[in-house]
């Protein structure tokens, strides 16, 4: 049995080489100790010259998806927020439980409150 949860992370903070950056890295091994190993959100499309997205040209953001099994969205909220992120006012973090016909949408504002 299962209960998916859809997650889609926006920001505009900058990827290595390697498709990964230091908030990645922190949300992503935070997830690891905290959902029973579910931890990559992966990198839509890293490498502008690949373009796996579409289109003719490279995205101008930084796309990171996962699909978790069991996983309390308030907490990974509450991590996301907590990040050093370069610009918090760029990260977007969305979820669709499997039981949902549309995402929610929450973003970082910084005046110290959150939507």
């Amino acid at each position: 049995m299962s209960h998916v949860t859809d997650v889609i992370l926006t920001t505009f903070d900058g990827l290595g080489e390697d498709g990964d950056s230091k908030a990645m890295r922190e949300l992503n091994d935070w997830c690891c100790d905290n959902f029973r190993g579910q931890c990559f959100l992966k990198p839509v499309d890293h490498d502008p010259t690949n373009r796996n997205t579409g289109g003719h040209k490279a995205l101008q953001i930084c796309i990171f998806v996962a699909a978790f099994n069991y996983i309390n969205i308030e907490l990974l909220w509450d991590k996301v927020k907590s990040i050093k992120w370069e610009d918090p006012e760029c990260v977007s973090l969305m979820t669709c439980d499997e039981h949902e016909d549309s995402f929610t949408l929450r973003t970082i504002i910084i005046d110290g409150g959150d939507n």
